[in-house]
């Protein structure tokens, strides 16, 4: 993420003053479902930060022996979390392929 006063940033910080729109802390001004941050491409990205008053599944940390993706700290009801084995492993027989 880049400074909120950088030329990606454009027009937020003096489109939103009372948004405290400091160094490259995710913020939300313009009322998004999630706050973000700006990139050096000028695109937003979406900050992992846990929300107030909404129900999330909290990350059950790394796997053993593969990798998960999205990877993030928390993850709302019903999201899409891929895991994908390491080469040579599988999922043992009987295991769900799909978890809600």
């Amino acid at each position: 993420c880049v400074d909120w006063s950088a030329a990606q940033a454009g027009y937020y910080k003096t489109e939103y003053p009372w948004a405290n729109l400091d160094m490259n802390y995710c913020r939300n001004p313009t009322g998004l479902e999630r706050p973000f941050c700006l990139t050096e491409e000028g695109s937003q990205e979406d900050c992992d930060v846990i929300p107030c008053n909404v129900n999330v599944c909290w990350d059950r940390g790394p796997t053993n022996y593969g990798k998960r993706s999205p990877t993030k700290r928390f993850y709302y009801v019903g999201e899409k979390v891929t895991y994908t084995c390491n080469d040579g492993y599988t999922l043992a027989y009987g295991s769900p392929r799909e978890v809600r």
